[in-house]
């Protein structure tokens, strides 16, 4: 299987998010109640983050599950893969390093 390319949004862009991203080296996602380096059975991760996050039914369906493809995508990133992020009216390029 080839590399695989990935687009990170860092949360609001604002400056303090866009710090974390390039300052830290850091790559996150903002389901931060559910610790995914504990978790690798992606259908465990689902449920932890359904759990967490959308146990009522405030959020369509089809959000609920687009978020839940969303944790399980990021969870698959491997090292080598190639992560953009939009930056301003650029964009910034990574390689993930696990």
């Amino acid at each position: 299987m080839g590399k695989g390319y990935y687009m990170v949004r860092a949360m609001l862009s604002r400056k303090e998010d866009l710090d974390v991203f390039f300052n830290k080296n850091v790559v996150a996602i903002g389901w931060s109640s559910v610790d995914l380096t504990k978790i690798n059975d992606i259908d465990t991760l689902r449920q932890k983050v359904r759990e967490a996050y959308y146990n009522n039914e405030s959020v369509a369906p089809q959000t609920v599950g687009r978020n839940l493809n969303e944790v399980a995508r990021f969870k698959g990133i491997k090292q080598g893969d190639y992560i953009v992020v939009p930056y301003w009216n650029t964009i910034a390029l990574a390689c993930a390093e696990k």
